[in-house]
């Protein structure tokens, strides 16, 4: 289902009956002013999970990956990292505590087994701002180039509720266009739907 809010287009990509690895392409990439809103809830005996933001390929062998989210609940803390394919090395990883930071000055731990979650990642112009629960938790620098990310994988003990991806312009797969050639197999046209978006 996809929805206009403002200047903000939003796709709810279907969840139901799904389980995680959930790989899913994003129709738009994530470059700045894309979003992603995530419900899940944390398996019982989850003592970790992950969510990726991917670049190239589904389904391919190794792909860079521009985010890593990694929840270590056992160990107390979050990994945020990135990977390059080509060379096939992890970045320096950066860790966080497992709490979030409240108004009051309290401290309120972020994630729990059996706890439902709302993780939100907002691509910026030089940063990842990631949110839970609504407050701001964690910001990671670029180095794999966010308008590279084609999809996203989230992966451990985790029963995902709800997802809501957002993006500046119109998400329209591109099974859903209308493709008009000039002969010889060269593109003449692409008309989107309602919206009408034109190339």
């Amino acid at each position: 289902e996809n929805s206009v809010v403002g200047t903000q287009y939003s796709q709810e990509i279907p969840v139901e009956g799904r389980h995680t690895p959930l790989v899913e392409r994003l129709a738009n990439g994530f470059g700045a002013g894309s979003g992603l809103y995530t419900e899940i809830k944390i398996g019982d005996t989850c003592d970790t999970f992950s969510f990726n933001l991917q670049c190239g390929k589904i389904g391919a062998a190794s792909n860079d990956i521009s985010l890593h989210f990694n929840p270590r609940l056992t160990s107390n803390y979050i990994v945020l990292n990135s990977y390059e394919a080509t060379t096939g090395v992890w970045g320096f990883e950066e860790k966080q505590p497992l709490v979030v930071m409240m108004d009051q000055g309290t401290a309120v731990r972020a994630f729990t087994p059996g706890q439902t979650v709302q993780l939100v990642i907002k691509a910026e112009t030089s940063r990842f701002e990631i949110f839970v629960n609504g407050v701001k938790f964690a910001a990671f620098k670029y180095r794999v180039k966010a308008e590279n990310v084609t999809h996203f994988k989230l992966a451990g003990d985790v029963e995902i509720v709800k997802m809501i991806y957002s993006s500046r312009s119109a998400i329209i797969p591109p099974s859903d266009m209308f493709w008009r050639t000039l002969g010889g197999g060269h593109l003449l046209q692409v008309e989107t739907c309602p919206l009408g978006v034109v190339w």
